[in-house]
């Protein structure tokens, strides 16, 4: 991973995609719904039907498991939306706004699995959920939720929080979220093609 903390080696390794600050427009906020709803599909096309076995296979010593994967997609999504959230109460500067919008940057660093990146301890496995299927569940329910804030949370492009990118915009904190499932799904991949895998 791995989550939030994929937030510095972004600012150091990624472009930025800075303007000025501009109200969120209905077509931003289709984008990022649309994004949100294709990696939340993606993944949980991605976990459907697995067996125990294929659930808890670990292809070396260190490796995340499937379920622990899921487990940390779903306490991430969390996480990151209530950081979200805690942008949006205050008013912003209009000094942060400027240089708030990095999109692209997101989009281009997050999903990427080429850098790997230790989470951090909050985020780790700690079977939470009690079992593969409750993760999924979870994932569910905060995914909803993410939803519900991209689709109705009025302008996210009007307040802005600091990160290790930077300032972020409250859209660049959720599209950040979404791209998180992505680089995750990516890594359940990946456990699927080792050797070692169970077929059922």
């Amino acid at each position: 991973m791995k989550s939030l903390a994929l937030l510095a080696f972004v600012f150091v390794l990624s472009p930025a995609n800075v303007s000025a600050a501009e109200a969120l427009t209905d077509v931003d906020r289709a984008k990022l719904v649309a994004h949100l709803e294709k990696t939340s599909a993606a993944y949980l096309a991605s976990v459907e039907g697995l067996t125990d076995a294929q659930w808890n296979y670990r292809a070396a010593e260190g490796r995340w498991t499937i379920a622990e994967v899921a487990e940390h997609i779903a306490a991430s999504e969390k996480m990151i939306r209530d950081m979200t959230a805690g942008a949006m109460k205050e008013p912003t500067p209009a000094e942060m706004l400027a240089d708030a919008r990095k999109d692209e940057a997101v989009l281009a660093a997050i999903p990427s699995r080429e850098k790997k990146v230790k989470t951090f301890p909050a985020l780790e496995p700690t079977n939470r959920y009690q079992s593969p299927t409750g993760s999924v569940e979870a994932f569910k329910a905060e995914r909803a939720e993410t939803l519900a804030l991209a689709k109705k949370g009025g302008d996210l492009r009007a307040n802005a929080a600091k990160s290790p990118m930077g300032n972020l915009d409250a859209y660049g904190f959720l599209l950040f979220t979404s791209a998180h499932t992505e680089r995750h799904t990516k890594q359940i991949d990946e456990v699927k093609a080792d050797a070692g895998y169970p077929k059922n």
